[in-house]
Protein backbone atom coordinates (compact mmCIF):
# COMPACT_ATOMS: atom_id res chain seq x y z
CA UNK A 1 0.00 0.00 0.00
CA UNK A 2 1.46 3.38 -0.91
CA UNK A 3 2.17 5.79 1.91
CA UNK A 4 -0.60 8.11 0.63
CA UNK A 5 -3.15 5.27 0.53
CA UNK A 6 -1.97 4.06 3.94
CA UNK A 7 -2.28 7.55 5.45
CA UNK A 8 -5.71 8.01 3.84
CA UNK A 9 -6.92 4.63 5.12
CA UNK A 10 -5.58 5.42 8.61
CA UNK A 11 -7.34 8.79 8.58
CA UNK A 12 -10.59 7.15 7.48
CA UNK A 13 -10.28 4.39 10.09
CA UNK A 14 -9.49 6.86 12.87
CA UNK A 15 -12.39 9.05 11.79
CA UNK A 16 -14.66 6.02 11.66
CA UNK A 17 -13.60 4.85 15.13
CA UNK A 18 -13.50 8.31 16.70
CA UNK A 19 -16.79 9.19 15.05
CA UNK A 20 -18.41 6.78 17.43
CA UNK A 21 -18.21 3.41 15.73
CA UNK A 22 -16.17 2.08 18.61
CA UNK A 23 -16.87 4.45 21.43
CA UNK A 24 -14.64 4.91 24.46
CA UNK A 25 -14.69 6.34 27.96
CA UNK A 26 -11.85 6.88 30.42
CA UNK A 27 -11.20 4.12 32.99
CA UNK A 28 -8.24 4.88 35.23
CA UNK A 29 -6.41 6.81 32.51
CA UNK A 30 -7.01 4.38 29.67
CA UNK A 31 -9.84 4.69 27.17
CA UNK A 32 -12.43 1.97 27.77
CA UNK A 33 -14.82 0.92 24.96
CA UNK A 34 -18.43 1.87 25.70
CA UNK A 35 -20.13 0.21 22.74
CA UNK A 36 -20.43 0.38 18.97
CA UNK A 37 -21.55 3.50 17.05
CA UNK A 38 -24.13 5.16 19.28
CA UNK A 39 -25.14 1.73 20.59
CA UNK A 40 -24.08 1.34 24.21
CA UNK A 41 -23.42 -1.95 25.98
CA UNK A 42 -26.70 -3.52 27.08
CA UNK A 43 -28.75 -2.17 24.16
CA UNK A 44 -31.48 -4.46 22.86
CA UNK A 45 -31.99 -5.77 19.33
CA UNK A 46 -34.68 -3.19 18.54
CA UNK A 47 -32.26 -0.36 19.35
CA UNK A 48 -29.55 -1.98 17.22
CA UNK A 49 -31.93 -2.46 14.28
CA UNK A 50 -33.13 1.15 14.48
CA UNK A 51 -29.64 2.63 14.83
CA UNK A 52 -28.07 0.57 12.04
CA UNK A 53 -31.20 0.76 9.84
CA UNK A 54 -31.62 -3.02 9.64
CA UNK A 55 -34.76 -3.97 7.74
CA UNK A 56 -34.04 -7.55 6.72
CA UNK A 57 -34.99 -10.32 9.14
CA UNK A 58 -31.68 -12.01 8.33
CA UNK A 59 -29.60 -9.06 9.62
CA UNK A 60 -29.81 -10.73 13.05
CA UNK A 61 -29.69 -14.50 13.53
CA UNK A 62 -29.64 -16.95 16.46
CA UNK A 63 -26.82 -19.39 17.03
CA UNK A 64 -26.71 -21.39 20.27
CA UNK A 65 -28.80 -18.86 22.24
CA UNK A 66 -26.65 -15.92 21.14
CA UNK A 67 -28.17 -13.38 18.78
CA UNK A 68 -25.75 -12.13 16.10
CA UNK A 69 -26.48 -8.87 14.23
CA UNK A 70 -24.18 -8.53 11.23
CA UNK A 71 -23.02 -5.49 9.35
CA UNK A 72 -19.85 -4.25 7.69
CA UNK A 73 -18.15 -1.07 6.67
CA UNK A 74 -15.84 -0.29 3.79
CA UNK A 75 -12.64 1.43 4.62
CA UNK A 76 -10.42 2.36 1.73
CA UNK A 77 -9.96 -0.73 -0.39
CA UNK A 78 -11.15 -3.29 2.14
CA UNK A 79 -14.18 -4.34 4.13
CA UNK A 80 -14.45 -4.87 7.88
CA UNK A 81 -17.14 -7.42 8.75
CA UNK A 82 -18.74 -6.58 12.09
CA UNK A 83 -21.03 -8.64 14.34
CA UNK A 84 -22.85 -7.33 17.40
CA UNK A 85 -23.71 -10.17 19.78
CA UNK A 86 -26.55 -10.25 22.31
CA UNK A 87 -27.53 -12.64 25.09
CA UNK A 88 -31.02 -12.29 26.57
CA UNK A 89 -31.52 -9.26 24.28
CA UNK A 90 -28.55 -7.37 25.76
CA UNK A 91 -25.64 -6.27 23.53
CA UNK A 92 -22.34 -7.36 25.05
CA UNK A 93 -19.77 -8.15 22.35
CA UNK A 94 -18.63 -6.75 19.04
CA UNK A 95 -16.39 -8.78 16.73
CA UNK A 96 -14.67 -7.65 13.56
CA UNK A 97 -12.79 -9.44 10.82
CA UNK A 98 -10.57 -7.69 8.32
CA UNK A 99 -7.85 -8.55 5.79
CA UNK A 100 -4.76 -9.68 7.69
CA UNK A 101 -2.73 -7.39 5.43
CA UNK A 102 -4.40 -4.44 7.22
CA UNK A 103 -3.41 -5.58 10.73
CA UNK A 104 -0.91 -2.74 11.25
CA UNK A 105 -3.60 -0.18 10.44
CA UNK A 106 -6.03 -1.83 12.88
CA UNK A 107 -3.33 -2.01 15.57
CA UNK A 108 -2.50 1.68 15.14
CA UNK A 109 -6.17 2.57 15.37
CA UNK A 110 -6.80 0.46 18.47
CA UNK A 111 -3.73 1.93 20.22
CA UNK A 112 -4.82 5.47 19.32
CA UNK A 113 -8.37 4.74 20.47
CA UNK A 114 -7.75 2.66 23.62
CA UNK A 115 -4.13 3.29 24.60
CA UNK A 116 -1.33 0.76 24.85
CA UNK A 117 -2.37 -2.90 25.19
CA UNK A 118 -1.72 -4.63 28.52
CA UNK A 119 -0.06 -7.49 26.66
CA UNK A 120 1.37 -8.24 23.24
CA UNK A 121 2.34 -11.78 22.32
CA UNK A 122 3.72 -13.49 19.25
CA UNK A 123 2.27 -16.98 18.99
CA UNK A 124 3.45 -19.58 16.48
CA UNK A 125 0.60 -21.09 14.44
CA UNK A 126 0.37 -23.45 11.48
CA UNK A 127 -2.09 -23.64 8.63
CA UNK A 128 -3.85 -26.85 7.63
CA UNK A 129 -1.07 -27.35 5.11
CA UNK A 130 1.42 -27.09 8.02
CA UNK A 131 2.82 -23.72 6.90
CA UNK A 132 4.19 -21.82 9.93
CA UNK A 133 3.11 -18.25 10.71
CA UNK A 134 3.60 -15.96 13.68
CA UNK A 135 0.35 -14.57 15.01
CA UNK A 136 0.42 -11.27 16.87
CA UNK A 137 -2.12 -11.02 19.71
CA UNK A 138 -2.75 -7.76 21.57
CA UNK A 139 -4.97 -7.53 24.67
CA UNK A 140 -6.58 -4.66 26.52
CA UNK A 141 -8.29 -5.09 29.90
CA UNK A 142 -10.47 -2.75 31.92
CA UNK A 143 -12.60 -3.45 35.00
CA UNK A 144 -15.60 -4.74 33.02
CA UNK A 145 -14.47 -4.84 29.36
CA UNK A 146 -11.68 -6.55 27.46
CA UNK A 147 -10.46 -6.34 23.87
CA UNK A 148 -8.36 -8.66 21.73
CA UNK A 149 -6.80 -7.89 18.36
CA UNK A 150 -5.17 -10.69 16.33
CA UNK A 151 -3.29 -10.54 13.06
CA UNK A 152 -4.70 -13.94 12.11
CA UNK A 153 -8.20 -14.89 13.13
CA UNK A 154 -10.09 -17.74 11.50
CA UNK A 155 -7.43 -17.96 8.77
CA UNK A 156 -4.13 -16.40 7.74
CA UNK A 157 -6.08 -14.21 5.31
CA UNK A 158 -8.33 -12.57 7.92
CA UNK A 159 -7.45 -10.78 11.13
CA UNK A 160 -9.90 -10.45 13.99
CA UNK A 161 -10.82 -8.15 16.84
CA UNK A 162 -13.32 -8.51 19.66
CA UNK A 163 -14.49 -6.31 22.48
CA UNK A 164 -16.49 -8.03 25.21
CA UNK A 165 -18.09 -6.89 28.45
CA UNK A 166 -17.89 -9.04 31.58
CA UNK A 167 -21.68 -9.57 31.77
CA UNK A 168 -21.59 -11.11 28.29
CA UNK A 169 -18.77 -13.48 29.31
CA UNK A 170 -20.81 -14.55 32.34
CA UNK A 171 -23.79 -15.12 30.02
CA UNK A 172 -21.65 -17.30 27.74
CA UNK A 173 -20.49 -19.32 30.75
CA UNK A 174 -24.11 -19.79 31.87
CA UNK A 175 -25.12 -20.95 28.38
CA UNK A 176 -22.16 -23.34 28.26
CA UNK A 177 -23.06 -24.84 31.65
CA UNK A 178 -26.66 -25.27 30.53
CA UNK A 179 -25.54 -26.98 27.31
CA UNK A 180 -23.28 -29.36 29.26
CA UNK A 181 -26.14 -30.20 31.62
CA UNK A 182 -28.43 -30.99 28.68
CA UNK A 183 -25.70 -33.06 27.02
CA UNK A 184 -25.51 -35.31 30.09
CA UNK A 185 -29.20 -36.15 29.72
CA UNK A 186 -29.05 -36.77 25.96
CA UNK A 187 -30.67 -40.09 24.96
CA UNK A 188 -27.65 -41.40 23.04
Amino acid sequence: MSSFRNATALLLLCTFFSGGVLTADTDGGSKKPTGYATIGWGANEKEIRETLHFNDEFDCLDLHDVRHCMTSFDLGDYSVSTTLDLIDDHFGRVTMTFPASEFDLMRTTFVEKYGAPVSTKTVPIRTRMNVPYKNVVLRWKWTDVDAVLEKYGESVDRGSASITISDFRRGLKRLDERAKKHAKTAPF
